[in-house]
């Protein structure tokens, strides 16, 4: 029997980095390319790097289907290449696709200067926050009766919401499984954790691998990481449950949470829950629009500020 590649490949991570792993020093350089979607404008922008010699150190880049454009962000090492990077700007706007490519130093820099905000599905404004931060709020708010309950039922929501999110997007065809499968796959993007749901007669159990831990090696407790599962399976199985035990693995890094039913129906709470979640993400995603508009008004800046811009680069001023 094959594995399914949720459970196969646990032991494997490969992080989704933001930033340099270290300093950019006076050969590092950022760049930022946009271009129409045409058949090979990505792998001809990124052959015109490899040609050169530029070596590139990180990359990111996205497709967006409402414009039909490319962007691609590279942080790149010019120390063998065998042209400037203002050179090799000029070069790649002289492509007909591209729309935008333009590039900055990264020295003594491990972020660069161009993409903003932090989405995810291309929709849903995120915050990246260190792991410890989520970990230690949990656990100061945990002594506190109020605090803890106001976080716990803020995260559940929040699940709730990604469950109903998802459903929407994925469409009225889209399974059970399938839905289950991208919702767990959301809070694992979002750095949450590996989740894992099993359901049994009287009991939901969650397991979360790799969640949010303390420094002291402890992850149990936490309303957060409580309320998402609860609004996880709320969402999925159409159940209101409730925290019955939880329990910490520090070895194998698994926190397991047991959930079971309570006697109140949900059906009115889910959707008056769903209604507000609907809401709030209304208003979160407003300022996504807003803040990709402004960026891409900012596409149309005059050459001179272009020539400025070379000449700044070129002699390290920027």
């Amino acid at each position: 029997m094959v594995a399914e590649p949720s459970q196969s490949s646990l032991e494997e991570y490969y992080p989704r980095n933001i930033g340099l792993a270290k300093l950019g020093t006076s050969s590092t350089f950022a760049f930022l390319v946009t271009g129409k979607d045409e058949k090979g404008a990505q792998t001809t922008v990124l052959n015109a790097f490899f040609a050169h010699g530029a070596k590139i150190i990180f990359q990111t880049g996205y497709l967006d289907e409402n414009y039909s454009e490319f962007t691609l962000c590279l942080s790149c090492d010019f120390k063998e290449a065998d042209v400037s990077p203002d050179n090799l700007v000029i070069e790649l706007r002289k492509f007909k696709f591209v729309v935008t490519a333009v590039c900055s130093t990264m020295k003594g820099r491990f972020f660069d200067r161009y993409l903003f905000p932090l989405t995810m599905m291309d929709s849903h404004r995120v915050v990246a926050l260190d792991s410890d931060f989520v970990a230690e709020l949990g656990n100061r708010l945990r002594r506190d009766e109020e605090g803890k309950s106001a976080l716990y039922e803020l995260s559940r929501s929040y699940a709730l919401d990604v469950v109903k999110r998802i459903r929407a997007i994925s469409g009225k065809k889209a399974s059970s499984a399938s839905i289950q499968e991208n919702s767990v796959a959301y809070m694992r993007a979002c750095g949450v954790g590996t989740f894992r749901l099993q359901s049994e007669t009287a009991a939901e159990h969650v397991t979360i691998r790799d969640p949010p831990a303390l420094s002291t090696d402890e992850a149990s407790g936490n309303p957060i990481l409580q309320g998402i599962a609860a609004g996880l399976v709320e969402g999925l199985k159409g159940k209101q449950v409730e925290v019955l035990k939880e329990s910490y693995d520090s070895i194998a890094r698994v926190l397991t949470i047991t959930l079971t039913e309570t006697p109140t129906e949900i059906s009115q709470e889910v959707s008056s829950s769903s209604e507000e979640s609907h809401a709030m993400a209304q208003v979160e995603v407003a300022p996504v629009v807003h803040v990709e508009r402004r960026i891409r008004s900012n596409r149309n800046v005059s050459e001179d500020y272009e020539s400025q811009f070379s000449s700044q680069v070129s002699n390290g001023d920027l």
